[in-house]
């Protein structure tokens, strides 16, 4: 038992040298490591160049990729005004890969200018009315609202008078007097005032027919007498409203009463 121990522990001693023996060397592990890569300079940066063309070669093909389906996105916004869904459905329909986007800005509703332009009015008067009374009547009858009473005298025919030339001084109008007395012509005045002063007034006619037949009546008698038509002066009222065409034309069409444009 002895030398079987001996023996066996002798192989083990043998054994471990062996091993021992063929195990590599820490230098020929260092030899046999791959060596670090070594970079020059100008070599790191040719390198870092190259890296960014790439990048921007590889964004470009991205770009370039995608820019059918930007061009197309375009293109329905600007034809269909379709809202952003729709046009990605659109593009879906199609196959094609869109990023989302935001929806168009709906455009501005313009403003309409619903004011309706009033009528032009204008200033006219109305008239003539013989009194206040009757103007009043006729504005209430047309609804119309009077800005302005105006008052203007107007002569008016009044009567027919049949009178004897004024003489040219008093001496003049003695003899005239003598002369028609003695054809038989007592009822008669001078005139007082205005145009025809000192003229012999021989009557006065309403009618117009009966003054120049007294004429003719005193021409037999060697009278050469002279007619005038006389007028009265009287106040007359007109009211200033204002109007439209329409309503003017319409009041001009009654031809109840003068319209005309106000006088400045």
């Amino acid at each position: 038992m002895k030398i079987l121990f001996l023996v066996l522990a002798l192989a083990n001693v043998v054994l471990g040298l062996w091993e021992w023996r063929h195990l590599p060397s820490p230098q020929d592990s260092a030899l046999n490591a791959p060596l670090p890569t070594i970079l020059l300079v100008n070599e790191a940066a040719r390198a870092r160049r190259g890296a960014s063309i790439s990048a921007l070669i590889d964004q470009a093909l991205v770009d370039w990729e995608h820019l059918p389906a930007q061009a197309l996105l375009r293109k329905a916004q600007a034809k269909t005004e379709l809202a952003g869904d729709e046009v990605r459905r659109l593009l879906v329909a199609n196959a094609i890969p869109v990023t989302p986007t935001t929806a168009p800005e709906p455009l501005a509703t313009p403003v309409v200018n619903q004011s309706v332009a009033k009528p032009s009015m204008s200033c006219y008067e109305a008239g003539p009315f013989n009194d206040e009374a009757e103007l009043a009547q006729w504005l209430n009858n047309r609804a119309l609202k009077n800005l302005e009473t105006v008052y203007q005298e107007h002569e008016l025919p009044a009567d027919y008078q049949v009178y004897y030339p004024a003489a040219k001084n008093p001496e003049q109008l003695r003899i005239n007097k003598m002369m028609l007395n003695a054809k038989g012509i007592a009822d008669l005045w001078m005139v007082p005032s205005g145009r025809d002063k000192g003229a012999l007034s021989l009557g006065v006619f309403a009618d117009q027919k009966r003054a120049s037949d007294f004429q003719k009546e005193l021409l037999a008698k060697g009278v050469k007498a002279e007619v005038k038509q006389r007028f009265k002066p009287v106040q007359q009222y007109f009211a200033k409203v204002k109007l439209d065409r329409n309503r003017q034309q319409q009041l001009i069409n009654s031809a109840q009463s003068l319209l005309a444009p106000c006088r400045q």
